[in-house]
């Protein structure tokens, strides 16, 4: 991983909550501007239009950007697989790989439903 892929890993919750913001504020102020009367019809729609795709690509960002727990997720776990020790591993004691990947998916899930509910 290079210092750069690094920089950015760490800031990933950072960049998503920028983008959440970027988003309630494009919605909040869309509403706002429909809901004016004085706003002659053109310019009404100018701002409609640049706060629908303002709204559009934070919601894409939003959901196109993992987490950083995910992005390690993404990161390590091929890592994991492709390795000659884990390889080995897997060959000698399949079981015990089997329960350990068993844990992992366990771990993970576990994980996801505490994330979502707070």
């Amino acid at each position: 991983m290079t210092t750069l892929g690094i920089y950015l890993w760490t800031r990933l919750d950072i960049i998503s909550f920028i983008f959440v913001l970027t988003a309630i504020i494009s919605l909040v102020i869309l509403g706002a501007v429909a809901a004016h009367s004085e706003i002659d019809e053109r310019t009404k729609n100018k701002w409609i239009k640049n706060l629908a795709i303002s709204l559009i690509i934070s919601l894409t960002a939003v959901i196109l950007i993992p987490s950083k727990k995910d992005a390690a997720m993404i990161y390590i776990i091929p890592k994991m697989a492709q390795s000659e020790t884990f390889t080995e591993i897997s060959k000698n004691t399949p079981e015990i790989t089997k329960l350990a990947i068993d844990a992992l998916k366990e771990t993970l899930q576990g994980m996801n439903k505490t994330t979502k509910e707070k």
